[in-house]
């Protein structure tokens, strides 16, 4: 696509059947988050995620965070891509604003 406006990008994402964060098992990756997961998931798109201690915690906090241990496992997301969704409520401001409500109501 070469270039794209920042203005464009979430259509293109939204575009895209999964997004990928595929990171070694490192130090430095093991528990830092990959912010790119984030923009995936905010655009409705699916996450592929390399087993790492960061990508298994936040695959069981999130919908649409699925984490590989191989290249078969990926072969099969790709087969069944249509099972696999990302609920965008987690995201929506007054889901946020609802659930923190809820909180303050209780002090």
């Amino acid at each position: 696509a070469g270039e794209v406006e920042h203005s464009l990008v979430q259509k293109y994402i939204s575009a895209f059947d999964f997004g990928l964060s595929h990171l070694p098992k490192i130090l430095v990756y093991e528990n830092s988050f990959p912010l790119k997961v984030l923009e995936y998931l905010s655009c409705g798109v699916p996450v592929l995620a390399s087993e790492l201690k960061t990508h298994l915690k936040i695959s069981k906090e999130l919908d649409g965070v699925y984490v590989y241990k191989s290249a078969k496992e990926i072969l099969k997301f790709l087969k069944n891509k249509e099972k696999f969704k990302v609920d965008l409520r987690v995201f929506d401001w007054m889901e946020i604003g609802k659930k923190y409500g809820e909180g303050w109501m209780e002090l």
